[in-house]
């Protein structure tokens, strides 16, 4: 049910991982080469040490080992099949992000997407797989993050690296809001690490057995009935089948696969004592042990976000989910060395509410959000209602100069794109 997710475990070591689309491969020599595909396998010696090193974006365990790619800013694992990353861990830290914000010179200007050529060149995505086809390149670690240097905000911009096919409504006001939550943990943590990663999550079955909506993080759980590990002697039903059918979009000559949701987990460490803590905590991390939790700021939750239009702005406690339910849909481990994990109380919960995420909604989510409502509306009168309500906000924000400001151009182009796929006769516009 979840073959979207699945990545094969068999296959030769390619320079930095296990590849799961070269299962023929498994008995080639370790030191060997490949002329078709120009691939060097590499040594389990080189696999371990970069696991090593990608271990400081997640001291508590990496959540896999396959196709490891390490970099400046973070780390991540990329899957070869679906052309998109498994999973990117980052490790933000406060003193760290100060110094990036004065960073001279670091601008996003300079910073294009690009090819990843460590991944070798069948099963990897390049810009012509997105063009034109409606969904955004989706960052996973945000650029925002990554300033400490021209090259670090670069290497964020690595298409199979770092990058997911994404809803362009979600990535520039839900998942939006999200990476600047996570951010902003820092001003009352000395470290957050942040692992985020797309989902394939299957939809109704006919039966209507999995019941699941693409417009809401909740994920479906299989019946009681289904997962009862024993059943009444005296019932002879049959327990239900449950079904379910995991479909996705791809996209491009290489078929990018397009996730049906993206998740962030997220753990922050130390307050007012962190400098102690992350001291403690680098001396004890060659050694497999780690300071015991207790009241240095220790927080922990689970975020999925719907990789489609969510209608409003809904607060992001409504995206939060159980940890071990995004280890179930992934297949990843999420902190697994983390003693004591059940017991860190989360960043999101009834005594301490996350709501927007954000102190206001700018200009920038309520454009992105609006886009997206134009482009989902169902037919024509949900159309001219959307673009009634956006021009009408617009006028009532009006420019810093006190004139009244009109809906972009790509609120048109959008508009008049969706009222001709729906068949609507467009009424003229006032200039």
């Amino acid at each position: 049910m979840l073959a979207g997710l699945v990545a094969g475990a068999a296959g030769v070591a390619i320079r930095f991982g296990r590849d799961s689309a070269s299962d023929t491969a498994s008995s080639s020599s370790s030191s060997s080469t490949s002329s078709d595909l120009g691939v060097t396998t590499a040594s389990s010696s080189k696999s371990t040490d970069l696991a090593a090193a990608a271990a400081r974006f997640a001291p508590y365990g990496l959540p896999s080992h396959e196709n490891l790619s390490l970099h400046e800013g973070y780390a991540s694992s990329i899957n070869y099949r679906l052309r998109i990353p498994n999973w990117v861990a980052e490790h933000l830290v406060a003193a760290s992000a100060a110094a990036a914000s004065d960073a001279v010179g670091v601008t996003r200007e300079r910073s294009n997407f690009h090819e990843d050529v460590s991944v070798p060149a069948p099963w990897r995505s390049t810009n012509a797989d997105y063009a034109r086809s409606g969904w955004s390149r989706g960052h996973l670690a945000p650029a925002g993050a990554h300033k400490g240097s021209q090259h670090e905000l670069d290497e964020t911009f690595l298409l199979s690296a770092n990058i997911v096919p994404q809803d362009m409504s979600s990535n520039g006001s839900d998942w939006l809001r999200l990476e600047r939550f996570t951010r902003a943990l820092l001003e009352r943590h000395d470290d957050v690490y942040i692992i985020s990663g797309p989902l394939f999550v299957p939809s109704p079955a006919a039966d209507g057995t999995v019941a699941e909506s693409a417009a809401a993080p909740q994920l479906p759980r299989p019946s009681p009935a289904a997962t009862s590990s024993s059943s009444s002697s005296s019932s002879s039903k049959a327990p239900a089948v449950v079904r379910g059918r995991v479909s996705y979009e791809v996209i491009g000559p290489h078929e990018v696969a397009v996730p049906t949701h993206l998740f962030k987990v997220v753990l922050t460490d130390g307050g007012t004592d962190g400098r102690r803590r992350r001291s403690a905590l680098h001396a004890c991390a060659h050694h497999g042990a780690f300071p015991p939790s207790g009241t240095d700021g220790r927080r922990l939750s689970a975020f999925v976000v719907p990789n489609a239009h969510v209608p409003g702005h809904p607060d992001l406690d409504s995206f939060v989910v159980p940890v071990e339910e995004v280890e179930r849909r992934s297949g990843l481990r999420f902190f697994g060395t983390l003693p004591d994990r059940t017991r860190i109380p989360p960043l999101c919960g009834p005594e301490r509410r996350c709501g927007l995420g954000v102190a206001r909604l700018d200009g920038l989510i309520r454009s992105n959000k609006s886009l997206g409502t134009l482009a989902s509306a169902t037919d024509c009168e949900g159309l001219e209602l959307a673009w009634r309500q956006l021009a009408e906000a617009s006028a009532g924000n009006g420019s810093p100069s006190g004139e009244a400001s009109r809906p972009s151009r790509a609120h048109e182009r959008v508009h008049t794109q969706r009222a001709q796929a729906l068949a609507c006769q467009l009424q003229p516009r006032g200039g």
